[in-house]
């Protein structure tokens, strides 16, 4: 039994509504993760392996926020400023065009948009509308619009500069306060299509769209750092990192993936929204966290249109706006402003022991791994006489960064050192950099490698040293090992000869050990 909240529909009672009436195509999931939907076109299904839509919401979900409830006890302020338009919250409806065909019968692009603009407009947020092939879409969307006093924003797909031209004029005709394109809508298939041919747009075209729109204008699918400066070098006033929900190319990573990043590469220079598996108020929050203006969230407005029409979308922003308003003040954050990265996230994951046994102030054992930066972020670092952690420094050092006296790393540096790049007395690992240096690549005063440098003795395949041994020597004193099977170890007729020249290169007993071992195979 479903129950309502007074008179108005509970969240739940829209999503059963919604799988009466949403097509074949969407499921109307309690919640929309790409799961049960990959791989399935038209509808909202990703692309190919269908992962993309299913990774856009899992990396939220890896994403934690901070508590912090020793704060100022103030209303907490939702609201959001943009281009001089004030909004209730951070988060809009995102673009759906061809909606009878992607979602059923019950909506077709005007009806759904007559209740999308309207609901949305009225309670306090905006909604972008989306384009198709058919140019009533677009009309249908602007009239839209205008009878909300241009609360909406039009967004029209990458055509040809002649088409864009018309809807951009269409768009000033609504009134709306701000334009887009779905630049990442370049991959499908009916562009690609035309005669003459839309999709992809230059910096120098991007340029001329801005410049078409008399309104702010956002670029709507920039994926990395490079994107974002080119659409900032094409003079945009807004970009989404977006990937389309995986609809136009298989196998991207997640929005939230790159965001950081792109923040990085913007410096401020224009808004930046997120759009891709958003799905709850704390989902907004982390968007916020990690340097977004704002949010985009479209499928679960979708099904909230099929579930509930104008009351089911206003239900639906009421609780993505209650669950934010609630993160913010257990994350003592009275505005959208005071939502920073440094005070309010945790990326991925940790897992942290420090023993109680100290040595001089240090701990005994310090385990610190994690997945993702910090909160302030740097990454996970271990300190301790045994430490281990994704950077690791004591006595014995475990990590992918390791220092120590025994040290054990991707990366390591120490005393008696392994890993892929080692440095150190004694080292073992692909390239092996020490005093005793033993890998593929060994550089040291005694080298043993597949290629090796020695001071003063080399011994591998390609040896290059004051004494050398190796299948090809090259120094003053030079064994050359002969090989069978392809296998340097096979061949030792030369044995004694080369003990003589280990002892006279007073060569450590473990390059001893390891000609031994060569003979006896």
């Amino acid at each position: 039994m479903i129950k309502k909240e007074g008179n108005r529909m509970t969240y739940e009672e829209i999503v059963t509504n919604a799988k009466q009436d949403i097509g074949k195509y969407c499921k109307a999931c309690m919640v929309c993760n790409g799961r049960a939907c990959r791989n399935q076109m038209p509808g909202p299904g990703a692309k190919g392996m269908g992962d993309t839509a299913i990774r856009n919401f899992d990396k939220w979900q890896e994403i934690r926020v901070q508590m912090d409830t020793i704060s100022e006890h103030e209303e907490v302020d939702t609201s959001f400023v943009l281009w001089g338009q004030r909004f209730r919250y951070p988060f809009f409806a995102g673009p759906v065009g061809a909606v009878n065909l992607h979602y059923g019968e019950k909506y077709n692009d005007q009806s759904y948009n007559d209740v999308m603009v309207a609901a949305c407009a009225e309670a306090g947020i905006a909604a972008m509308t989306g384009d198709g092939v058919n140019p009533d879409v677009m009309k249908y969307a602007t009239d839209a619009i205008r009878r909300v006093e241009g609360k909406g924003i039009p967004t029209i797909k990458p055509w040809n500069i002649e088409i864009i031209r018309e809807k951009m004029k269409q768009a000033e005709g609504s009134g709306a306060f701000a334009v887009a394109m779905d630049i990442d809508a370049a991959g499908l298939p009916f562009l690609k299509n035309m005669t003459p041919p839309a999709g992809r747009k230059s910096v120098e075209e991007l340029r001329q769209v801005a410049e078409m729109a008399k309104v702010p204008f956002i670029a709507k699918g920039v994926m990395t750092a490079r994107g974002a400066i080119k659409a900032v070098e094409a003079g945009v006033d807004a970009i989404v990192v977006s990937n389309h929900g995986g609809r136009v190319l298989d196998q991207c990573p997640a929005t939230a993936e790159v965001l950081p990043a792109i923040v990085e590469a913007v410096q401020g220079k224009v808004k930046i929204f997120v759009d891709g598996g958003i799905r709850s108020g704390v989902d907004v929050f982390k968007a916020l966290a990690l340097g977004a203006d704002g949010v985009l969230i479209c499928r679960p407005f979708v099904t909230a249109v099929y579930g509930g029409g104008m009351e089911g979308v206003k239900t639906y922003i009421e609780k993505i706006g209650a669950e934010l308003a609630d993160t913010m003040a257990m994350c003592g954050a009275n505005s959208l402003k005071e939502i920073t990265k440094e005070i309010h996230y945790i990326y991925g994951w940790q897992k942290e022991y420090r023993s109680s046994i100290h040595i001089a102030g240090i701990p005994l054992v310090h385990i610190n791994v994690g997945k993702g930066p910090r909160h302030d972020g740097k990454f996970h670092c271990a300190k301790g006489i045994i430490a281990i952690g994704n950077e690791a420094i004591g006595v014995v050092a475990i990590g992918a960064l390791s220092a120590g006296l025994l040290s054990f790393g991707a990366i390591s540096v120490g005393l008696i050192t392994a890993g892929a790049l080692a440095l150190g007395a004694f080292v073992l690992g692909a390239v092996a950099i020490g005093y005793i240096a033993i890998g593929t690549l060994a550089i040291g005063v005694y080298a043993y490698g597949a290629l090796s440098i020695g001071f003063i003795l080399a011994i591998g395949d390609h040896a290059y040293g004051e004494y050398a041994i190796g299948n090809q020597a090259f120094g003053n004193h030079m064994i050359q090992l002969q090989k069978n099977n392809g296998e340097m170890c096979m061949l030792t007729k030369d044995a004694s000869k080369i003990m003589k020249l280990l002892k006279a290169a007073d060569a450590p007993k473990i390059f001893q050990f390891l000609i031994q071992m060569m003979r006896r195979c």
